[in-house]
């Protein structure tokens, strides 16, 4: 399947545990948001953050979409999340971004999944940082 092949390829480069920092760097390129989504990328997603969480004590989640073009994500890939989010087990993520439209699309998905509550916005990797570590 083409389609899954390139997806997983993007989420295993894009996808890594940052020792250093204690979270999980997941950075949302461009050509990600082109590959249609099926249940089969979903759980491919599903299984590349569970070999970055694997063992660790804080799921901490760092999502990069600085420079992003802002496409709207699929129904499906919106109704898939909503019915797995849980199961990635993220106790806080932070957004990096540095536009309004897609910090608006940010906000719509993580509202639509039920996740806005334990999810921030930030234009700076420094402020999410502290946030996702619960300093001020």
């Amino acid at each position: 399947m083409p389609g899954l092949r390139k997806f997983n390829r993007i989420m295993e480069l894009n996808v890594e545990y940052d020792k250093e920092s204690g979270v999980i760097r997941f950075r949302m390129p461009d050509e990600a948001w082109e590959v249609k989504f099926t249940e089969e990328t979903g759980e491919a997603f599903i299984k590349q953050m569970e070999v970055e969480c694997s063992g660790l004590e804080h799921r901490l989640l760092l999502i990069d979409l600085r420079g992003s073009r802002g496409n709207k994500p699929s129904r499906e890939f919106r109704k898939w999340m909503r019915n797995h989010s849980s199961e990635m087990g993220f106790e806080r993520t932070a957004c990096m971004i540095d536009s309004d439209v897609m910090r608006v699309i940010s906000k719509f998905i993580m509202s639509s999944i039920g996740r806005l509550k334990d999810t921030q916005f930030f234009k700076t990797e420094e402020e999410a940082l502290k946030w996702l570590k619960g300093e001020k």
